[in-house]
């Protein structure tokens, strides 16, 4: 298959933007476990 240097453009939106959505998912479940080990340590105390 051959694509044209748009096609070829537009593929690697296609790419960067699932890596975006990739990155997002993993930082709200980053702020998700700070959160549960907040309320964990302040429980604990």
């Amino acid at each position: 298959m051959v694509f044209d240097d748009n096609g070829k453009r537009m593929i690697e939106l296609r790419e960067s933007s699932k890596t975006a959505d990739a990155e997002r998912l993993l930082q709200n479940g980053k702020a998700q476990l700070q959160v549960l080990l907040d309320r964990y340590v302040e429980f604990d105390q």
